[in-house]
């Protein structure tokens, strides 16, 4: 559940727009809809409030699942791996960039 609020919501007049990552998160997030929205509703005293979810398939959120996919992912991140990879002549299995 703490997954789906890592973004923040698009917020369109009173009804917040939570992107999700795939049908299993958003069925997560549906279930627990009403707690959530008592909870903001009560701590923000805006009783209008709505939540909706979609679900976002860009390839922007895809998963790295190989050794090298997640070492480029996080490099993308902190460059400073590559130079410390390169300076201390790992082989952790990324693809070497010239």
């Amino acid at each position: 559940m703490a997954f789906a609020f890592q973004k923040f919501p698009e917020i369109e007049g009173s009804t917040l727009i939570m992107s999700i990552e795939n049908k299993t998160l958003e069925k997560e997030v549906l279930e627990s809809k009403q707690q959530i929205l008592d909870f903001l509703r009560r701590e923000l005293k805006n009783y209008s409030l709505n939540l909706i979810t979609k679900i976002n398939t860009s390839t922007d959120s895809k998963k790295a699942y190989t050794p090298s996919e997640k070492f480029i992912k996080m490099s993308e991140k902190n460059p400073n791996l590559k130079l410390l990879a390169e300076t201390f002549q790992m082989d952790i299995g990324y693809p070497k960039q010239q």
